[in-house]
């Protein structure tokens, strides 16, 4: 989930290191680029094909990653999840609540959870939010990806009265700031 720059500088490999290394991953079709949507502009993120998983014993990125996610949807379960890592939460992805449902995010500290459910506009954003407050939680957050869909939650959980005990609805990039 690292930008290239950030990737070379982890693994100790200098500029002609690392981009030799990437043609060669490029070239043999083990990985390739996929360009997501940041609030600085676009990055550009190396991705294991299945082949270049296949390749490999141990893809810790896996972990993260649910099958039915996007790949936009699993990096921003990612983001959150790291900026709640840098103010001392334990981070569960995919927190299972119960005959096969998930919270994409849940966050916990000091006896606080906070399930986070990350809204493209391809799933049923209420049903989220409602599955969230019958499992317990509290506190909920739902981030947007974009602002169109964030409109379109906040105007539903109108409708359906649900604003007073809805969770804050926010787009990813408003969530980061």
């Amino acid at each position: 989930m690292s930008g290239v720059v950030a990737r070379y500088a982890r693994l100790g490999l200098n500029r002609y290191q690392g981009n030799k290394l990437q043609k060669e991953l490029l070239e043999k079709e083990l990985v390739y680029w996929k360009p997501v949507s940041t609030r600085k502009g676009r990055l550009k993120v190396l991705v294991l094909t299945d082949k270049g998983k296949k390749s490999i014993s141990d893809v810790k990125i896996e972990k993260i990653f649910s099958k039915r996610g996007s790949f936009e949807h699993e990096y921003a379960k990612f983001r959150i999840g790291e900026y709640y890592r840098k103010k001392g939460y334990w981070v569960t992805y995919e927190y299972k609540i119960g005959d096969g449902k998930t919270v994409d995010v849940v966050a916990e500290k000091d006896g606080k959870r906070i399930a986070i459910e990350v809204e493209t506009g391809k799933s049923d954003a209420i049903y989220n939010i409602k599955k969230d407050m019958e499992a317990g939680f509290k506190e909920m957050i739902c981030i947007c990806l974009t602002h169109e869909v964030k409109t379109n939650i906040v105007s539903q959980l109108k409708e359906t009265k649900m604003d007073k005990e809805a969770p804050e609805v926010f787009t990813l990039t408003e969530f980061l700031k």
